[in-house]
């Protein structure tokens, strides 16, 4: 059974902080302790003027 960590990062680095970890795991051979590396998200609808987007948005500048 694998268990959970938290990483906090500054915010808008997450997905920097992420692949640093994944490279990080690779290099020193830990990836039999480290099933995956989450960057929680979610899809936001913006509308500014007659434009609408959908872009991703992080919870908090955390790292599963």
């Amino acid at each position: 059974m694998m268990k959970w960590y938290v990483i906090h990062t500054q915010t808008g680095a997450e997905e920097r902080a992420r692949a640093g970890l994944e490279s990080r795991i690779a290099t020193t051979e830990l990836k039999q302790y480290v099933e995956e590396v989450v960057v929680p998200t979610e899809q936001v609808s913006e509308v500014r003027g007659a434009k609408s987007g959908s872009p991703l948005a992080s919870f908090s500048p955390v790292i599963f």
